[in-house]
């Protein structure tokens, strides 16, 4: 393992760190894993990398015999390191999780839903990538969607649990210091699934919209203001509704809802702007809907829908009329088992296209948008991805600002590059093996060269993969770091406040993983959108 060259509290932290006469004064030997800051020696040890100096230059690498091992990566010629993953136990079948600063100290924390337990973990975070251990407050058996608000009106971060096994919504009021006090309890509609908050009435004051799976609806809970909140009124939707969110979907500045249902519609419900919504407006998609994103597909400033459909196999596009109301649905095939959906502007016109997986087919479909005023939308192009694909990211991966797909594939394990040529046509995959089970992707610059870096959640084999990006197209061997039990979800953060970016997993055994990044320089991820200059958010549905 790489050694100190300065003690803890030798040299400080800034000022004559890494001067020739600090390393002088402390014996610094530059060896084995160490960098270059100045005249003197910086050392890289396992939890400590660069964040100043010349880290990765041609001379650290030369002079200080810099060998990039033990869990460290290649950066230019020089080096810099990972962290290995740290897990945080948290409650039984942890469903949701949330971040905030639950106790002021402008550090972020973590919040997480228990379906299993049915309490909410809470685990402040220290402010360098590590947090403290969970101290747990019950919320309900089945506590299944988290979100987070002030609902009392104290500027200190409130919590909100839709808990499906006794159908109702557990508040937990902050006192701001990292605890919470005892939850109480609303009434809601049966099986709610998940929770989202906005303000229905225009009183500046914090409501909560429930999406109840078994009851065919949403519940509305109008906050007063001091915590407290009134009865439900209940909106019908279609059915089996999995998931809720809000938008403004004709242009009055009023909340509005669009509803994911299990059995192949959408609900739009357009606010009142006073608490009430109008009845449903349901439109039509196909067998099972898995994932919803919303954009501007025509170029009108309207915002539109596009549904993938897993059962039908193709993608609906429902275009937004920009008064609440969206066209009938137009329907593009995909391959089999359309899983998920993601956008980007893959011909360079400016026009958002689709790309969507398929996970039978092993697939990745890419449809363009070619007619931007009537919105024909071109037939889409399958190219062949691996086995089973799961995910799928766009990016500029060989610096010709053209847009390129990565698709994480499960069953193959192994990530496929498609480069992008320009007009909406793809070159043939190139895999670069990632661990059975690759399940979710994400992109981001992990070593601070500006060229777009992966990170994969493997599933089957309990760690992140990372594959360093060379800028031209081709990515580095895989680098593995050991996560908890079956990650099925990455994302990124800040989660030390070191303006460098973290990684996150989602596991599917009480655990919640995190992973601090230790590089130099600031690091810009896009898991759902890249190259993109829409508004984007993406409703999935979990089996």
């Amino acid at each position: 393992m790489p050694t100190r060259c300065m003690t803890n509290n030798e040299c400080g932290t800034s000022g004559n760190v890494g001067t020739a006469s600090c390393a002088a004064s402390h014996n610094c030997t530059c060896t084995y894993g160490d960098y270059q800051m100045g005249l003197g020696c910086g050392c890289m040890t396992n939890n400590e990398c660069g964040t100043s100096g010349n880290v990765g230059t041609a001379s650290c690498a030369a002079s200080h015999n810099c060998t990039c091992t033990y869990g460290d990566y290649q950066m230019g010629l020089g080096c810099a390191c990972i962290t290995a993953f740290q897990t945080y136990p948290a409650g039984s079948a942890p469903f949701s999780v949330v971040v905030g600063d639950f106790n002021g100290d402008h550090k972020v924390d973590l919040a997480v839903a228990n379906f299993g337990s049915g309490d909410v973990s809470i685990l402040l975070g220290n402010g360098n990538g590590t947090f403290q251990s969970q101290v747990r407050y019950p919320s309900g058996t089945g506590s299944r969607s988290i979100a987070t608000g002030d609902f009392n009106g104290d500027n200190k971060t409130d919590l909100a649990v839709a808990v499906q096994n006794t159908n109702n919504v557990s508040i937990l009021i902050g006192n701001g210091n990292g605890t919470f006090q005892s939850q109480r309890t609303y009434a809601a509609g049966l099986t709610p699934y998940s929770v989202t908050t906005g303000d229905f009435d225009g009183d500046n004051k914090t409501d909560l919209a429930v999406a109840n799976q078994g009851a065919n609806n949403v519940s509305i809970l109008i906050g007063n203001g001091n915590g407290t909140f009134q009865s439900q009124r209940t909106f019908a939707t279609g059915v089996s509704p999995y998931c809720v969110t809000t938008g403004d979907f004709n242009g009055d500045h009023k909340t509005d809802l669009v509803v994911g249902n299990g059995a192949g519609s959408v609900s739009i419900l357009i606010g009142n702007g006073d608490g009430t919504f109008q009845s449903q407006k349901t439109y039509t998609t196909m067998s099972g809907p898995r994932s919803i994103a919303t954009g501007d597909f025509n170029g009108d400033n309207k915002t539109d829908l596009a549904i993938a459909n897993r059962n039908a196999n193709n993608v609906s596009i429902l275009i937004g009329n920009g008064n609440g109301t969206f066209q009938p649905q137009k329907t593009y095939l995909t391959g089999s088992d359309a899983f998920g959906v993601a956008t980007g502007d893959f011909n360079g016109d400016q026009i958002i296209d689709l790309a969507v997986v398929n996970v039978p087919d092993n697939t990745t479909s890419c449809m363009t948008d070619n007619e931007c005023a009537t919105t024909c939308i071109t037939a889409f192009q399958t190219y062949p991805a691996g086995s089973a694909p799961f995910s799928v990211v766009v990016g500029d991966f060989n610096g010709d600002h053209k847009v390129d797909l990565a698709v994480a594939n499960f069953g193959s394990g192994d990530v496929s590059i498609l480069l992008g040529n320009g007009n909406g046509t793809f070159q043939s995959q190139v895999r670069y093996p990632s661990g059975t089970g690759s399940r979710s992707i994400a992109t981001g610059d992990f070593n601070g060269d500006n060229k777009t870096d992966l990170a994969v959640a493997v599933q089957n084999t309990n760690n992140v993969s990372i594959l360093i990006g060379n800028g031209n197209g081709t990515f580095q061997s895989q680098r593995t770091y050991a996560a908890g039990l079956t990650p099925y979800s990455v994302t990124t953060g800040d989660f030390d406040g070191d303006h460098k970016t973290d990684l996150a997993l989602e596991m599917g055994l009480e655990m919640a993983n995190m992973i601090e990044g230790a590089t130099s320089g600031n690091v810009a991820t896009a898991s759902c959108v890249a190259n993109s200059n829409i508004f984007f958010s993406k409703c999935s549905f979990v089996e």
